[in-house]
């Protein structure tokens, strides 16, 4: 199995928090971050934008999804879509979260930070995160997003609201303030929603982001991103624990599951075999390395395809 399913064998090992006896049960799930939760908003604005949608299986996606799906190569051939729609449909029994530009309530945007407003960011062959491109796309941040969500919507108090970004702040600027700053937004995020009247928040941290090989020979950067990663995940409980806290001074009570994405990729990482994984450094190495919109590289082994675990090792 190659290295890019791991992220989604990391989101599955944490699923029972939120399926156990004690979970609630949520009305709808509101999806707010990058090109891991996406379904469908990079798409459709490629296609107001060039004309054709991307991604797709034109360029072996899944449809509109950055990830696997029966007719990509590899193929994932027991389940498809990105990690939300099958926590949904699998485990929450929930209707999916489509994308928001198509009327849904998946607000994520690949190539998207946890910051405020937009950025242009680069869709078709990107050399390496963001650099050049022969196309753009306008990239609405988590920030803007929930905005967009709030001011047409009135909120859900019993729906689950996914906050999972970091990734593209991290890969941006790797620095420890840089982390620190990702982390308070994150939370301050959480504010924003919460003081709306959203009640129940999913929020994951990133996966170990030295491990994405587009990286690979660059050992400075790899250790640089690595570290930025596992502080990350320091830092994002502190500001989820001081988030709850301070909420709770005001009379707001939120429960918030975090999910601890990068200790799943290292367990499997380091015992990839008891995760029905053969081989976690599979390379395909007749497929072109062409990295997509948010910095995941278009070859299958160079970046993560969320979604794409569930359907078993590669076959």
């Amino acid at each position: 199995m190659g290295i890019t399913k791991l992220l989604s064998i990391a989101v599955f090992l944490a699923t029972p928090i939120l399926v156990n006896a004690q979970a609630p049960a949520f009305t709808q799930v509101i999806v707010f971050g990058d090109s891991l939760s996406d379904d469908g908003n990079i798409a459709h604005r490629a296609r107001d934008r060039v004309g054709f949608s991307y991604p797709s299986s034109n360029f072996n996606y899944s449809d509109y999804r950055f990830t696997d799906d029966t007719n990509t190569s590899p193929a994932a051939n027991l389940y498809v879509g990105t990690w939300h729609e099958q926590l949904e449909k699998t485990f929450l029994r929930l209707a999916v979260a489509k994308n928001s530009l198509d009327g849904g309530t998946d607000y994520a945007f690949g190539g998207a930070t946890t910051k405020d407003g937009t950025q242009d960011r680069t869709i078709i062959n990107n050399p390496f995160p963001f650099g050049g491109g022969d196309f753009t796309i306008t990239i609405d941040n988590m920030g803007k997003q929930i905005n967009d969500y709030l001011a047409s919507h009135a909120t859900d108090a019993n729906a689950l609201y996914i906050l999972w970004g970091g990734g593209n702040d991290l890969f941006d600027d790797h620095s420890a303030q840089s982390v620190s700053d990702t982390a308070n937004r994150v939370g301050g995020l959480i504010v924003r929603l919460a003081n709306a009247g959203a009640r129940n928040f999913l929020v994951p941290n990133v996966p170990p982001l030295g491990a994405v090989p587009n990286s690979f020979g660059d050992p400075n950067r790899v250790a640089a991103l690595d570290l930025a990663s596992a502080n990350y995940r320091n830092q994002l409980n502190s500001v989820v624990a001081s988030t709850i806290s301070g909420l709770a001074a005001t009379g707001i009570t939120v429960h918030v599951y975090t999910f601890d994405v990068w200790l799943g990729v290292i367990r499997v990482l380091g015992q990839p075999r008891r995760y029905g994984a053969a081989t976690v450094d599979a390379r395909h190495p007749t497929r072109r390395r062409r990295p997509d919109r948010s910095g995941w590289c278009r070859s299958r082994w160079t970046r993560w395809r969320p979604g794409a675990y569930v359907a078993g090792p590669d076959r």
